[in-house]
Parts: C-alpha cells; structure tokens; sequence
C-alpha cells in the first residue's frame, strides 16, 4: 500500500499513529483513504473518533490479522 506524501514534504507517520494506519489500511478506495488521512491530521482526530466518521461500508469486513 501507497501512501502519498503531503505537499510540505514530510512523512505523515509522524502525524498518525500505527492504531490510525490500521483503520486505514482497511480501506478499498485510495481516494477515501486520502481524505480521511488528511481530515485526521488537520482535525487532530483520535482513532476512536475516525473510526466513528468513516463509513463502515468503506472499511472491509475481513479484519482477521
């Protein structure tokens, strides 16, 4: 998985943390993805509170690791 880096240039693992990537990484649409990645950083959101504004419809059923 691909993650595009934001136009300032610095990676965003600093921004997020693992338990935001594993939210995330469920995701099938690259674009939702992107945007949920740039609301979470800007809005200082929680895990929690991004998996409470993400659809479930765009996070995958199979979550078995």
């Amino acid at each position: 998985m691909i993650f595009r880096l934001p136009k300032k240039g610095y990676t965003v693992c600093s921004e997020l943390s693992w338990s935001h990537y594993r939210l995330l990484m469920r995701m099938e649409n690259p674009s939702a993805r992107e945007y949920y990645i740039g609301e979470s950083i800007s809005q200082n959101r929680s895990v929690r509170a991004l998996e409470r504004q993400t659809p479930e419809k765009s996070r995958r059923a199979d979550n078995a690791w």
